[in-house]
């Protein structure tokens, strides 16, 4: 927020320099990006009036003014800036003069006419871009006086940036309230804020229809404003220096109570309204046209102001363009309101605005402000634009208002969080000119807070605690290492993790940190039928959804990645995914996708195209490192965003760990990628346990070698004979008197099984396939012999037969 230093010490006035004053800022919380100069160096200008306007004779666009300067003659001056005025004042840069990013300013002559010097407007001066109309002055402002001292500019303009738990510093009261706080000072009131005297009983009845997201409305009408009167020039140089522009005298009033005290309001043309004003949310289709022109059509969960006949403004963000004041209104109808922050939080930003009202109300607006804020605006809007007020329409649901929060306080937690002891005369102090109200207790121990109804953020006995270390300054905290134990190990889940991120980095893939929040309509492409939860306040359109899956924020960045000429792609994140079934439940999870080809570029060979097999040989590494020497089963699976045929589920203990595949070629072609997209994901709540390091025993005996040729029909998994037969009991009779291995020794006699070949054609019959596996056999305590060996060659058919009506290939 910028704000003027000037009107800053018109509240409270600390005998510090600027410097120091941004210094406190800063540590009280609100740090001082910038300090800028008022405007820049203009001690050549002056004020000057203009004494008459006559048309240039040899031009239709030009005007020529005769101006007092001085006290001296009157000078001939050539305009063509519209509007002038005899009577009125304006900066005057006379010959000699240098105007900032101009050159010196000459005598010349404009189509015959002598001008000596120029008036001048806000964009020549650099202190706007308004460059239609020249800078008005106001007329006590006499000719002969310095620019510069006229607008005192001798002004700093502070810019703070502000977290936005502090909507309550959002205004130059707020700001003062601070800075009185850390000087000891009790901030002015230098505003006439009283109640307005009453002229007429015209007034508009106000509904509440929808009090959880407004339960306290205040309007009020004020008849036969002078709409033709400007700003005066303080109100307009205050607007300016906060980085508003000055539009009409009404919307300036408004704006400048908004920066005062922290309330927006907003204005309607009376005329323009159509019976009684109500609260509510928007219909469905419902439709407005707001004040920067644009239309949009209104989601149920909109809050609106709607009158008799339509919506007139989409409440705490903008009003509509058809109510809304102009150079023609005569009346007007105030708005003071507060709105609840969670009904307007994301609601600008959902239709791609942002204005000051809705990123303050968003962040919590003082609930009792509003009659306040509506009889300042009142008694300005009479001062500036006359005008005949009515009585106050204020409606209020009491029960929907925020509660007031009581927060208890420890001395002792103040010393065990902060590290030191801040006694308790000194703390009860601090929040006390912080505007908490101290609850008597009984117990000696602690204390009781009211906290004021400005002070969203404060919820917490760390809070209060927070609220006076940053008083009493993180400065005179004395720092101290806080007890630790030497000895610290990861939890095990975060280890997982690690280990899971560097097996992949060592397998050619890249991090990725993409949001949470995902578009919905690539979350519905991949996961048709699954809503997922909404955001009610999304960043963005295109960020609407939180993410069932990692593949959506992947992808994204796959394409971001080929848009700019990436031919091979690798990348992976770990972080977490959302679900909804009946509850709200959140899960680790590291997914990755793998585009290009499956190595990287060599200059002696082509690398072929990665495919299922590539990404599936990742995320064994990946498995092999994370859970031991426990190979997982993989399960053929039909799932939306993959290509049938070419997905799998890992499954450990019939539990679905996590997916393995091809992105369906459809999705491939909505996303418009040219290629094949693998993906896998794998949720780490669902792994087993890790199993620690082992030992096998290797045999010193030779293995025997057999190859097995079976005709299964088309349709069975391969998956699905490697476990027949490494389920099938291989067990030799052992000699009772043996130790040790010898006597321990079971079916262990099949030391590897591989896939060969997988043959279908001429001639193997139809629908049937040859699947020739190798199976090596070995023993730990002696040579297996041949009849050993055929043994368990037949068990092991046998088995197939009986399970898939295997026949041994001739």
């Amino acid at each position: 927020m910028k704000f003027s230093e000037q009107w800053l010490r018109e509240w409270v006035n600390p005998p510090v320099s600027t410097e120091t004053l941004a210094d406190q800022l800063t540590m009280l919380g609100m740090e001082v990006e910038e300090m800028a100069a008022a405007g820049p160096d203009l001690g050549d200008v002056v004020v000057a009036r203009v004494e008459a306007v006559t048309a240039h004779t040899d031009a239709d666009n030009l005007l020529v003014c005769t101006v007092k300067k001085d006290e001296g003659a009157p000078v001939t001056v050539v305009t063509g800036a519209p509007g002038v005025k005899p009577g009125c004042c304006y900066p005057y840069a006379g010959i000699g003069a240098r105007l900032p990013g101009s050159g010196v300013i000459e005598e010349m002559n404009i189509r015959g006419v002598t001008s000596m010097g120029m008036l001048c407007s806000a964009a020549e001066l650099q202190l706007s871009d308004d460059e239609d109309e020249l800078f008005l002055l106001d007329d006590d402002a006499g000719p002969g006086a310095a620019f510069a001292e006229a607008l005192r500019l001798d002004d700093r303009v502070i810019d703070i940036g502000l977290t936005p738990n502090r909507g309550d510093c959002l205004s130059i009261n707020g700001i003062a309230r601070e800075v009185a706080v850390i000087n000891r000072m009790q901030p002015g009131r230098p505003v006439d804020d009283s109640p307005a005297p009453v002229v007429h009983e015209r007034a508009r009845a106000v509904n509440l229809a929808a009090p959880d997201g407004c339960p306290r409305y205040a309007g009020r009408i004020i008849n036969n404003i002078d709409m033709a009167r400007p700003s005066p020039l303080w109100l307009r140089e205050k607007l300016r220096r906060c980085g508003l522009r000055s539009l009409n005298p009404v919307v300036d009033i408004t704006n400048y109570v908004m920066l005062e005290l922290g309330q927006p309001m907003h204005a309607f043309d009376n005329d323009r309204l159509n019976g009684a004003i109500t609260v509510r949310y928007a219909g469905g289709g419902e439709e407005i046209t707001l004040l920067d022109g644009e239309s949009h059509t209104l989601p149920e969960s909109t809050l609106v102001i709607a009158d008799a006949d339509r919506a007139v403004a989409m409440a705490g963000v903008m009003g509509d363009l058809d109510s809304g004041v102009s150079a023609s209104t005569r009346h007007v109808f105030l708005e003071s309101a507060f709105f609840t922050p969670l009904v307007i939080a994301g609601r600008a930003r959902q239709f791609g605005l942002q204005t000051d009202a809705s990123h303050r109300f968003e962040r919590g607006v003082d609930f009792t402000l509003q009659r306040r804020a509506m009889e300042r605006a009142t008694r300005l809007i009479l001062e500036i634009c006359g005008g005949e007020p009515g009585p106050v329409t204020e409606t209020v649901e009491t029960q929907a208002l925020p509660e007031r929060r009581t927060v208890d306080l420890r001395p002792a937690a103040v010393e065990r969080l902060l590290g030191e002891p801040i006694d308790r005369k000194t703390s009860v102090g601090i929040l006390t000119r912080l505007g908490l109200e101290e609850v008597t207790r009984a117990e000696e121990d602690s204390c009781r807070f009211n906290v004021p109804p400005h002070r969203f953020d404060i919820t917490l006995e760390a809070d209060l605690i927070e609220e006076i270390a940053r008083v009493y300054g993180y400065r005179n905290i004395n720092s101290a290492l806080p007890p630790a134990r030497l000895a610290m190990r990861e939890p095990g889940s975060r280890e997982r993790m690690n280990l899971v991120r560097m097996a992949l980095v060592n397998r050619g893939y890249q991090e990725a940190i993409t949001y949470s929040f995902v578009s919905h309509d690539l979350q519905s492409r991949l996961f048709p039928g699954q809503a997922g939860i909404s955001l009610l306040n999304a960043i963005s359109a295109d960020m609407e959804r939180m993410r069932l899956s990692l593949w959506p924020g992947l992808l994204t960045a796959l394409r971001h990645n080929l848009n700019r000429r990436q031919a091979r792609v690798r990348l992976f994140e770990s972080g977490k995914v959302f679900g909804s079934n009946g509850d709200i439940r959140q899960s680790p999870a590291i997914g990755g996708l793998s585009y290009g080809a499956a190595e990287p570029e060599q200059w002696d060979r082509r690398s072929a195209a990665g495919d299922f097999y590539d990404i599936k040989s990742d995320v064994e590494a990946v498995l092999s490192t994370c859970c031991g020497p426990v190979a997982p089963e993989y399960r053929p699976v039909g799932v939306p965003a993959l290509h049938n045929g070419k997905a799998a589920e890992i499954i450990y203990d019939d539990r679905r760990v996590g997916l393995v595949g091809v992105l369906h070629p459809e999705i491939q072609a909505q996303l418009e990628i040219e290629a094949e997209v693998c993906l896998f994901e794998l949720y780490l709540d669902r792994m087993p346990e890790r199993y620690g390091p082992g030992y096998k025993v290797v045999s010193r005996f030779p293995v025997v070698k057999r190859d097995l040729s079976v005709l299964v029909d088309r349709d069975i998994p391969i998956a699905d004979l490697l476990n027949c037969i490494n389920s099938v009991n291989l067990t030799l009779d052992a000699d009772p008197a043996a130790q040790g291995a010898v006597a321990q020794e079971t079916a262990n006699f099949l030391a590897e099984l591989d896939l060969v070949d997988i043959y279908q054609g001429e001639p193997v019959p139809e629908g049937k396939k040859s699947v020739t596996l190798g199976l090596t056999f070995q023993r730990i305590s002696d040579t297996l012999i041949n009849q050993q060996v055929d043994s368990m060659m037949s068990r092991i058919l046998d088995s197939l037969y009986r399970e898939f009506n295997a026949q041994l290939r001739e």
